[in-house]
């Protein structure tokens, strides 16, 4: 798989087209869609790459559909990740099989992230990682960007500002934070890749545990490593440690037991479902998790991700030639078709996964009728992307 080409930090200071905090999926595939249309991208992460990541373990076919359709359905195929053609449920010691529609797939975060980076700089984007961005004010038809790498520190011009750093963003060089509204009940996740040759996690599956205090995703990755992905209350999480969570999680639902689980390296979230009032502002649009996140259930979260990194590339184009205020209201129409109003699925799935016992039921009726199991997951899973 190549490498994303990096530049050095004095080569940024410039004018830009179009500046993306943060190359997760929504970033880089914004920059990689903007870049494409003919823009001058530069691309920023804080982190160095590759770089692992709590949550995104699984693309589901509406998002491998996306990539694909944008010309990376190659780039796909050397991450060398198995199919998820099944997803089984397990609560109280029930257990459920269902086969997933599609092309849904299992890959680790490193892999992924760093192609779709790498496929983002192949259409010209340049790529800074290592690298703290604040969006500052406008000035001459700029927005103002300060880059800080290490002790040095640099201001660069945008004609638009892409936002797509993810839960619990700061906007401004002040720290200010943007305007996201937490639910009460939310819940925190917690991701680990764990090496494991035991058979009980095969690839080409996701298994999901529920319990009452929150649920565990597992798959097997490209790597043969076991992905670990839970959601989980945050009491019992404080009592217990990630590992005595996720263990008892998984003893509840009748689950195999992970070994080395109070050794792997855990990753957490801040609070996960939340709502950002506004997401855009003169020359700034705001994507991904940054936008509003509701807790996924097998690959969602990434496929809304994809589709604001693929939404946004319009508007951001359109700003490069002049900013016009309708552009803030109609991005803010756009996201709410195709992110915003593609969660409540998933808002219905979270308040199920509450309750075990309604599980138990619901696993006993789709047992007795294929039909219904059936239309329950082309329900639960998109096939396909529509901005």
């Amino acid at each position: 798989m190549k490498k994303p080409r990096t530049i050095a930090r004095r080569d940024a200071d410039r004018a830009w087209d179009v500046v993306v905090i943060g190359a997760g999926p929504a970033g880089a595939v914004a920059a990689h869609e903007a870049a494409r249309r003919g823009a001058e991208v530069l691309l920023v992460d804080r982190k160095s790459f590759p770089r692992r990541k709590v949550c995104g373990g699984c693309l589901n076919d509406a998002a491998v559909t996306a990539l694909s359709d944008i010309g990376l359905s190659s780039w796909l195929d050397t991450l060398g990740a198995p199919r998820t053609q099944r997803l089984e449920l397990a609560t109280r010691g029930r257990r459920l099989a269902l086969d997933l529609p599609g092309m849904g797939i299992a890959v680790s975060r490193e892999r992924l992230d760093e192609m779709l980076v790498a496929a983002a700089a192949e259409q010209g984007a340049s790529f800074l990682p290592e690298t703290r961005a604040l969006v500052e004010g406008i000035e001459k038809g700029y927005r103002r960007v300060r880059l800080e790498q290490g002790h040095e520190v640099v201001e660069v011009a945008a004609r638009v500002v892409i936002l797509a750093t993810g839960l619990g963003s700061r906007l401004a060089a002040g720290e200010e934070t943007l305007d996201t509204t937490v639910e009460r009940r939310s819940r925190i996740g917690l991701g680990a890749a764990i090496e494991s040759s035991e058979g009980d996690y095969p690839p080409g599956a996701i298994f999901m545990n529920v319990a009452h205090t929150g649920y565990v995703g597992v798959t097997r990755l490209e790597d043969g490593r076991i992905n670990v992905a839970a959601a989980l209350d945050v009491e019992r999480t404080r009592r217990e440690g990630a590992d005595g969570a996720i263990g008892r999680i998984l003893d509840e639902a009748g689950a195999a037991p992970i070994r080395d689980l109070s050794s792997a390296d855990w990753q957490g979230t801040p609070l996960l479902t939340r709502r950002t009032r506004q997401l855009a502002a003169e020359r700034l649009f705001v994507i991904g998790d940054a936008a509003g996140y509701v807790e996924p259930f097998t690959g969602e979260g990434m496929e809304w991700a994809i589709r604001s990194g693929l939404a946004v590339a319009e508007p951001a184009i359109e700003t490069v030639g002049g900013w016009r205020p309708e552009l803030e209201r109609r991005w803010s129409r756009i996201h709410a078709h195709v992110v915003t109003g593609r969660q409540w699925k998933c808002r219905v799935l979270a308040t199920l996964l509450r309750h075990p016992r309604m599980i138990d039921v619901s696993l006993r009726i789709l047992s007795a009728s294929p039909r219904i199991s059936n239309g329950l997951v082309n329900w639960m899973v998109p096939r396909r992307v529509r901005p």
